[in-house]
């Protein structure tokens, strides 16, 4: 069956060599022509036996391996016979250089790459070592305001920024070419500034990295284009390797992954004019991760720009046209703006409704008008007014998907534990509900139990998460597990006087405490007839097989606790692992426990610690360290959006999702600043007045260095601040995108925020009153309320 391409693809199909740049609008069907046209281009190479391949770049492993399962149909479908194509993340792409070319990039054949979660960590540790010499204590909280350098709220706050300013501090620092000994050689002097603090910080990381054999991703994409750029034989041999190169979603790309694409596909570099296959798909509208990270949508406009050919993809079949037009209404209103603070925020690339009667997936069509906006009080009434839109939906649309969407993790969790109370089922992304954190929760649980074993609450405890939590065999009511507690307690705390005291303990060895704990436990649970009486006397009611089950289990579970008790405390590392291995772990928790070991692995490498120390790690309190892999690990496969379903996200977090129904909650202007005398997130109001914008000093202190000049702060906190009012527009317009029938645009112009105890005024963003305006408008026009 042959396709029936869209107006706006035919040109895209017509393609044959050359660069090509391709804007594509949300819901455009950027996959799909890529793999089609990838597809027909593999159609005429293998009829004309050429043995060259065509190169599918993506940035992340599921869109990789989503292209190349379309890919491997299209062909199928076709009859096509031919595997010469490869898709892989720009990431893999740098590693293949690496790895075939290892003579030339200067490091060990045995290496390890990092991703960012694991970054952070080795960072964190960086600045603790840093932090550990003499008055480096002083230099950090040097920034803070001289009134609150004593709040150890402001302290613990800066503390926290400041390792993500190092973090992408250190990124622009590699992309700039500058390593840590040339950081260290300008700053040794009488050099002042922010990079003061980060030059040791940058060396302790880079000094770990070459020890332990590990890269990060700005290495590996640093190493691969030097290896390319200075030696044109090698860069030759992918350029005749690969006849095609595709890059997918262009409008995140950095400069110097630009760089290693642009010589790859230069298939004929030595003439004057270049004769690159090149194919570059984007939507410049949703590059919404580029603000201090190095990278910039203004690559792939310029790359449009200067294509031998560009088109624009701007018929989608996602949204109504009442939808549309509201995110249409946004561009309009940022490319008008007299001011220029927003110009160019969003291109000018409309939204069009796809063709009637054509045989594509038209645009939902329906009879009344779906939209509204609504500017509240305070915090409060804008949670009950989410309530009662999810009753709305459930109750007439029942069949609706509703996305609730807002700028920060803490609004999530705030959204999330009100629906929770109000008993509304719903699933969230973009945050850390208490379940994700249970592995962390409970290996504290079980070194408290190895710190304290004569503590009867440490058992039940331990019992409790790590079994009765985790049993699969059989289903018991909150009831029975309470009393099943309740037995075991009771039980042995009327054997407590058998221990030793913990006085004694420490004159003898806990083993002896142990075993005693455990001759008591197996004499509860180990007598046949006493487990039939104790089954018997649970409510829920089960078979002997189940009953079975359940004990195997149960014994499973006493002979990890006795296992664990006699592993050896000597490498608190492998400790971790062993407890690990114990317990039935789901597949996340396995990701999880990874990270786990290799954060107790260098803990317990570079510093002395013991149990005792290492226990607050496992606090939730204090297991932050742990987040960023929480949420890329759960995260991963939460994308399948069931009907009737309600789901809150984070704007970021909802790129590349869809519901029938949306609400933005939060379009306030500090979320989303549109003017230069908007408070901005970046203004640090507890730092110093002439550091308040500590991302605006590292900008302006390696754009000096580079540039050999002394240039003004004023000129780049303008900069930071432009930047991201236009990244937040793209917020804006992301999760606008997301509703494909409905959408609930929402504001409270007050809200209260629990840790510093204050009422705070949230204006409504001009974004957000633009937007109402022509709602109202719309909606005054049908008079449907």
């Amino acid at each position: 069956m042959s396709i029936v391409y869209r107006k706006d693809q035919k040109k895209i199909m017509e393609y044959t060599s050359g660069t090509m740049g391709i804007q594509a609008v949300p819901g455009a069907g950027k996959t799909f022509i890529i793999t089609n046209l990838v597809a027909k281009l593999l159609g005429d190479m293998s009829s004309k036996n050429d043995k060259r391949k065509i190169l599918v770049l993506t940035y992340m492993n599921s869109a990789a391996n989503n292209f190349k399962s379309r890919i491997r149909k299209i062909l199928s479908d076709n009859e096509i016979s031919s595997n010469n194509f490869e898709v892989m993340t720009i990431h893999s792409l740098a590693m293949k250089i690496i790895k075939e070319n290892s003579n030339l990039a200067l490091i060990e054949d045995e290496f390890e790459i990092i991703d960012d979660i694991k970054k952070g960590i080795i960072i964190s540790d960086s600045i603790e070592k840093f932090r550990e010499i003499d008055d480096n204590d002083k230099k950090l909280t040097f920034f803070i305001s001289k009134d609150k350098r004593d709040n150890k709220k402001f302290v613990e706050k800066w503390e926290k920024e400041f390792n993500f300013l190092v973090r992408d501090s250190i990124r622009l620092l590699k992309y700039a070419n500058i390593d840590d000994g040339k950081l260290k050689e300008i700053t040794s002097s009488s050099y002042r500034g922010i990079l003061t603090l980060i030059s040791p910080i940058y060396s302790n990381y880079q000094e770990s990295l070459r020890l332990e054999g590990y890269l990060d991703y700005d290495d590996i994409l640093l190493m691969a284009y030097n290896i390319l750029a200075n030696n044109p034989d090698i860069a030759k041999k992918y350029q005749e390797k690969y006849l095609y190169v595709f890059e997918d979603e262009c409008q995140d790309s950095n400069l110097i992954q630009g760089k290693i694409i642009d010589i790859i596909a230069d298939g004929k570099s030595n003439r004057k004019k270049s004769s690159k296959n090149l194919v570059r798909v984007g939507d410049v509208n949703q590059s919404i991760t580029g603000t201090f990270t190095g990278s910039n949508p203004r690559h792939f406009i310029d790359f449009c720009s200067n294509a031998d050919r560009s088109f624009n993809m701007n018929m989608a079949g996602r949204s109504s046209r009442d939808i549309i037009d509201l995110a249409n209404k946004l561009v309009e209103f940022v490319n008008n703006d007299k001011d220029g603070l927003y110009y160019g925020s969003l291109e000018n690339l409309f939204i069009e409704e796809v063709e009637k009667g054509k045989g594509y997936k038209e645009n939902p069509n329906l009879d009344e008008y779906l939209i509204n906006a609504s500017s509240v009080s305070n915090g409060s009434e804008e949670l009950d007014k989410i309530v009662a839109l999810c009753n709305y939906y459930k109750e007439k649309y029942p069949n609706f998907s509703l996305g609730i969407l807002t700028f920060s993790n803490y609004e999530v969790d705030a959204i999330s534990q009100n629906l929770e109370a109000r008993e509304i089922t719903h699933e969230r992304l973009g945050s850390n509900p208490k379940h994700r954190k249970k592995l962390i929760s409970d290996i504290g649980k079980i070194l408290e139990f190895l710190i304290f074993p004569t503590r009867t609450e440490n058992f039940i405890e331990i019992l409790d998460n790590c079994f009765l939590q985790r049993l699969e065999s059989i289903e018991l009511s909150d009831e029975d597990k309470a009393d099943i507690l309740g037995f075991f307690g009771e039980y042995l705390n009327l054997k407590s006087g058998e221990y030793s005291s913990p006085i004694e303990l420490k004159q003898s060895n806990s083993k002896s405490n142990i075993d005693k704990l455990y001759a008591n436990i197996e004499g509860v649970v180990y007598s046949l007839d006493r487990r039939k009486e104790f089954f018997r006397s649970l409510s829920t009611r089960v078979d002997d097989m189940v009953e079975h089950e359940f004990f195997r289990d149960f014994d499973r579970f006493l002979d990890g606790v006795r296992d664990i008790c006699e592993y050896s405390q000597s490498d608190l590392g492998k400790l971790i692992k062993f407890i690990c291995s114990c317990f039935n772990l789901s597949d996340e928790e396995k990701m999880l426990s990874k990270y786990i070991f290799f954060y107790v692995d260098r803990l317990t490498r570079f510093e002395n610690i013991d149990l005792n120390a290492l226990l607050p790690y496992f606090d939730s309190r204090y297991s932050r360290v742990f987040d960023s892999a929480i949420d890329g690990i759960y995260d991963m496969g939460e994308k399948e959006i069931e009907p009737g379903s309600i789901t809150i996200a984070t704007l970021h977090k909802s790129k590349g999702l869809e519901w029938d129904a949306v609400i933005i909650t939060g379009i306030n202007d500090s979320d989303f600043p549109s003017k230069l005398t908007d408070y901005f997130r970046v203004d640090r109001k507890y730092l110093r007045d002439d550091y308040r914008y500590p991302e605006a000093f590292v900008n302006m202190e390696i754009a000096n260095i580079l540039n050999g000049l002394t240039q003004d702060i004023k000129s780049f906190e303008i900069g930071l601040k432009r930047d991201l009012v236009a990244e937040r527009v793209r917020l804006l317009y992301v999760g606008i995108t997301r509703a494909k029938k409905s959408l609930f645009l929402l504001n409270s112009r007050q809200k209260y925020i629990e840790s510093i105890n204050l009422n705070l005024t949230k204006k409504d963003s001009e974004f957000f009153v633009e937007l109402k305006r022509k709602i109202d408008g719309v909606r005054g026009r049908i008079g449907n309320d």
